[in-house]
């Protein structure tokens, strides 16, 4: 005799969140309102990764959370970003934001479960969002560091640090907080302070235009601080993968130092503000200090050309393929450990 078939609230608790990750935002607002099971697995699901950059869905998501538990204890990664928001400009006093802040710290006082905090809070110089609040598992936090806070020092467990604007708090760190960072990302000229004695494996940086445009005076990037900065980690291969983030391309005295004093494995170059014509005259330069990269195994480089249009418009897309063919070809030949390699 066949066994009745189990309905769909007798499931698995396991098996219904994994129905309702899979369904979008709308289908889970809908499945919410159907019983009070639903509603608990619609709930874990739709709390589960917050990114919010709105100041009024913030005020409102922090409202639900403070006052939900449920909704709280679900959240895994959050991330409240008001870069470009209006109040970012305010120049009054920072004191009217005081509420605002304050619904945000009664929110993350529930989230205990958090492995990832993203928050960028200009008028915050005190912490008050982050007043008293621990989360045991976090992983990864990122903010503008512009209270130069405790927040770090009682969360010793972070791996991942994510360092918005110029990172104003930075200084003030203890050399025995965060012990055990894996990755950084952040201004460049932060790296003194905060990779040595750690095990940093991956760095995402980016440099100002200073440097470049002072006829690529290599001192006012403080390439030698920072290069020593990143070869000083105590990661059992040392620092493996760099992602650089320039607003122009760098000297390429600092690439060469680079291959010259780091076991990289992975180099990713990427810029926001160059003309064809001098990128064409860059990877023209590379190739001379590609092959100082003794472990290299996997290399890119990015650009999105500033003024200029780039030369490439103007020519088929095959002619494109076996130019960039024939580039990564030769970097392949003068740095053989490379086994990945992508030209945009």
């Amino acid at each position: 005799m066949a066994a009745n078939p189990l309905s769909l609230d007798q499931l698995a608790l396991e098996i219904l969140l994994e129905i309702a990750s899979n369904t979008t935002i709308v289908d889970q607002l809908c499945l919410s309102r159907t019983s009070r099971i639903f509603n608990s697995v619609a709930t874990k699901t739709l709390y589960r990764h917050i990114e919010l950059t709105s100041f009024r869905r913030i005020f409102r998501c922090c409202t639900t959370l403070e006052k939900s538990s449920e909704a709280a204890l679900s959240v895994r990664t959050l991330s409240f970003d008001l870069l470009g928001h209006s109040m970012m400009s305010y120049r009054g006093d920072a004191s009217v934001f005081a509420p605002f802040f304050r619904r945000i710290n009664a929110a993350l006082f529930q989230t205990t479960l958090l492995r990832s905090l993203i928050l960028r809070l200009l008028h915050d110089r005190n912490g008050a969002a982050l007043h008293r609040c621990t989360f045991p598992f976090l992983g990864h936090f990122g903010s503008s560091f512009k209270d130069g806070g405790d927040f770090v020092s009682r969360h010793p467990m972070i791996t991942n640090i994510t360092v918005l604007d110029e990172g104003l708090g930075i200084p003030t760190f203890n050399p025995a907080h965060i012990p055990s960072l894996a990755v950084f990302s952040g201004p460049a000229h932060l790296v003194p302070a905060i990779i040595p004695g750690r095990p940093v494996h991956s760095a995402k940086l980016w440099w100002p235009l200073l440097g470049f445009h002072k006829n690529n005076d290599t001192d006012s990037w403080n390439s030698p601080a920072i290069i020593r900065g990143l070869a000083q980690s105590t990661a059992p291969d040392g620092l493996m993968a760099l992602e650089n983030l320039f607003l122009d391309w760098p000297p390429l005295l600092t690439l060469a130092s680079l291959g010259t004093s780091l076991t990289l494995r992975g180099l990713f170059i990427r810029s926001r503000n160059i003309g064809s014509s001098a990128y064409v005259a860059f990877l023209t330069e590379f190739v001379a200090v590609l092959p100082e990269f003794k472990q290299l195994y996997e290399l890119g480089i990015n650009f999105l050309h500033g003024g200029e249009v780039s030369p490439q418009f103007h020519r088929d897309e095959a002619a494109d393929l076996e130019e960039e063919f024939w580039t990564i070809h030769r970097w392949v030949s003068l740095c053989p450990t490379m086994h990945a390699a992508k030209l945009d």
